[in-house]
């Protein structure tokens, strides 16, 4: 067909009637009654290509595209712009339907109504056209299926969006901006919201307005476009980089916290990023192989290539090969155009990967494959004697250093790896010949020993220690510093509470605002930044950030009021750190529960100890409401058992025996429910199943019940003098 010249529409429809009686039922989810075809290119994430059938079905593929290019020939004219999923070179093509096209569309069966005659009292359009419009039960061209229209004549075919074209910047091309699509106004919301109020607010009684109301029902519905949710945030950059870094260089202040840079801003300086980009390069280098566009060309008539993009992400730290087959997937990634302008790159160059790179997403897995697998075979020598590193069970990143003759034996040194950030923890003859043996494999910074005078860092928290090393302090304050420099908060706004309690709450009042969009990503930001601290060094602030994270979709506006009063409390207490000082060889978990106090769900809280030292906690709502104060302390004390159980793995395979749990509660109620020979009453019968856990662990002797504690933070003053305490 294709020798025979150029496509028509009589071709297509044979084609397409020739697809389905050769193919029989094609499946499409998101074609018109489930079948279909989609044949071109996709891009999903951050990968693109042709879909299968496209590949599957090339020549048919190629006769459709070359009759829409001939259709679109009068349309097209200069119309171009570009987005993220453009290759270098590439353009898509914006069109407009202009009024000679009618006589077109309406030959391939696109459905075109005539507009409803005016009326004094209405208006020609009040919703979107696409809920008027249906297809016919009969498509006779460019389809060799039929299809009929929904009984309200409502149906949709596929998606839609309108975009508008957004002003180029320097040297980048023009890109596009989705105005809305058809999952709502989008960024007009608040605009048709106010017109739809006058509207509505009209002393007429014309028929559109109710039309305009049953659209106003849905924008602000639970599942309406106006309603806030919760969104991926891009990420937050660190503004006048320069500017900060020649403030630490004049205030001689060391840098303790990763910064991200806006590219814009890194393009700026681009001759000062040079001599890092070209070190990171080198490192980054030694995971893929220079290639051409023409060997990646090569590669597909014998491989399944995949093209991949490539940028480059700016950020200021602190200081610390086998053979594919034609059976694997060959990646190709297209080098970033700043390295192609600093001349660290040519055009026409591919990178054909050799090994897992940061952003692939199989990255994660192949680097933790290999990375265990070296491991397990690395041996080590300690005055004479050969230790290995064996894996934990419960914890896959947790090894413990045994003897090479004893692998069930005590552990002389602990090693926990995250990616690729690595703790030692033991004797310093055994971590020196563990650091030795990871630096002689990879490239690794050099070893730092926690002493008296000097601190380290691992995975964002500042361990410190004392002269006689009997206990540990862990904080986050260049972090807590970082937060309140980005969010301008001064040295004079300070608070010595979390927040008022009339502002905590996990519920929305009946008129209080949802807030803007603005609002709802500042929420978003605050909740996250603070959720880093309360899970890690700060429990004290645990519960407010709780109570945060309820509000930000509810009431976006009191969130962020709340986050701000936490950044204040921070300020006031960022010397605090959690004191880590064994005083007892116990496993404790204490939970307590507070009934209702917003007339809904109970509040609970846990703090898990182990030798005394707090090392796990919660604050949070019960999953469902309680009945009594009895059932909400029982609710509490189940959700806690059932955290430590989860720590206890871990713990027993570090001491090498069993750990008996005590459960720390304070109501006697809830004690006499759960313990074996409990209370029988009528009144508490529901909760005996759900008791049933707790009375089990406690026959296995694995569970002591305590029927009296007292929890104290006892001094809260800046380390390392004191810190958190738990007792």
């Amino acid at each position: 067909m294709l020798d025979e010249g150029n496509p028509t529409k009589q071709g297509c429809a044979k084609l397409m009637d020739e697809i389905g009686l050769d193919c029989g039922n094609l499946k499409v989810p998101r074609a018109r009654d489930g079948c279909g075809l989609l044949l071109g290119a996709y891009v999903h994430g951050g990968t693109f290509g042709v879909t299968s059938l496209g590949k599957e079905l090339r020549w048919t593929t190629l006769y459709l595209n070359k009759f829409l290019k001939e259709r679109l020939k009068e349309t097209m004219g200069e119309n171009r712009a570009q987005d993220v999923h453009n290759q270098k070179g590439s353009r898509n093509f914006v069109m407009k339907i202009k009024r000679a096209d009618k006589i077109y569309l309406e030959s391939c069966g696109f459905p075109l109504p005539p507009p409803p005659a005016p009326v004094s009292d209405e208006v020609l359009e009040t919703r979107p056209m696409l809920r008027a419009t249906f297809f016919p039960q009969c498509v006779d061209e460019l389809c060799g299926a039929g299809s009929s229209p929904t009984e309200d004549n409502d149906e949709t075919w596929g998606e839609w969006g309108i975009y508008v074209e957004e002003e180029a910047d320097g040297d980048m091309p023009a890109g596009l901006r989705k105005m809305c699509d058809s999952e709502g106004p989008g960024s007009e919301a608040d605009l048709l919201w106010r017109t739809s109020q006058a509207v509505l607010g009209l002393s007429t009684n014309a028929t559109y307005q109710e039309d305009v109301a049953e659209c106003v029902d849905g924008w602000v519905g639970d599942e309406g476009c106006m309603t806030p949710r919760v969104a991926k945030l891009e990420p937050e950059y660190t503004p006048n980089i320069e500017e900060l870094i020649r403030e630490l260089v004049d205030t001689d202040t060391p840098l303790r916290h990763t910064h991200n840079v806006s590219p814009q801003e890194a393009r700026h300086a681009l001759d000062d990023w040079k001599g890092a980009i070209s070190k990171e390069l080198g490192v980054v280098e030694k995971g893929f192989r220079r290639s051409t566009v023409e060997e990646v060309k090569k590669l597909k008539q014998t491989h399944k290539v995949q093209e991949l993009p490539a940028k480059l992400v700016y950020t200021i730290k602190p200081p610390s090969n086998e053979p594919t087959s034609a059976h694997e997937v060959v990646y190709a990634v297209q080098p970033p155009s700043v390295l192609v302008k600093l001349g660290l790159a040519s055009d026409s160059e591919r990178w054909i990967l050799t090994h897992g790179m940061y952003g692939l997403r199989q990255s994660p897995r192949l680097w933790s494959e290999y990375r265990d697998s070296t491991i397990k075979e690395m041996r080590f020598v300690v005055e004479g004697e050969e230790w290995l590193l064996k894996q934990g069970d419960a914890e896959p990143n947790l090894w413990l250093l045994v003897k090479a003759s004893d692998p069930s034996g005590e552990p002389g040194a602990l090693v926990l790896i995250y990616v690729d950030d690595i703790l030692l923890c033991g004797k310093m003859a055994h971590l020196r010949s563990v650091a030795s043996k990871l630096s002689s494999t990879w490239k690794t910074t050099e070893l730092e020993v926690l002493s008296e005078s000097h601190g380290i860092r691992f995975l964002g928290c500042e361990i410190l220690t004392t002269e006689a090393k009997d206990r540990f302090y862990l904080h986050q304050q260049p972090y807590i510093k970082e937060i309140l420099r980005a969010h301008d908060v001064s040295e004079t706004m300070r608070s010595p509470i979390q927040a008022p309690k009339h502002l905590v709450t996990f519920e929305a009042e009946l008129d209080e605002t949802k807030g803007d969009e603005a609002e709802l990503k500042m929420a978003q930001r605050l909740c996250g930044e603070l959720l880093w601290l309360a899970q890690r060094t700060r429990p004290d602030i645990s519960f407010t950030v709780n109570a945060m994270g309820a509000l930000i979709s509810r009431a976006a506006p009191r969130c962020v009021a709340i986050g701000q009063r936490l950044l204040a409390y921070l300020q006031h207490t960022q010397e605090y750190a959690l004191t880590i000082a064994p005083t007892t060889n116990d496993l404790v978990t204490f939970t307590d529960s507070s009934y209702a106090p917003e007339g809904k769900r109970s509040h609970s809280g846990i703090v898990v100890t182990w030798t005394g030292a707090p090392i796990s906690w919660r604050a949070t709502r019960t999953p469902y409401i309680c009945l009594s104060t009895a059932e909400s302390e029982l609710t509490a004390a189940i959700e806690g058992l059932k955290m430590t159980m989860s720590l206890s793995a871990v713990l027993e395979e570090l001491v090498g025996r069993e750990l008996p749990i005590q459960l720390a509660i304070d109501n006697q109620s809830t004690i006499a429910i759960a313990k074996p020979n409990g209370s029988t009453s009528w009144r508490t019968r529901h909760l005996r199943v759900r008791s049933a856990f707790i009375r089990e662990q406690v026959q296995a002797q694995k569970v002591v019940i305590k029927a009296r504690y007292s929890l104290q933070t006892s001094s809260r003053r800046p380390f390392p003098v004191r810190g958190w305490k738990s007792s």
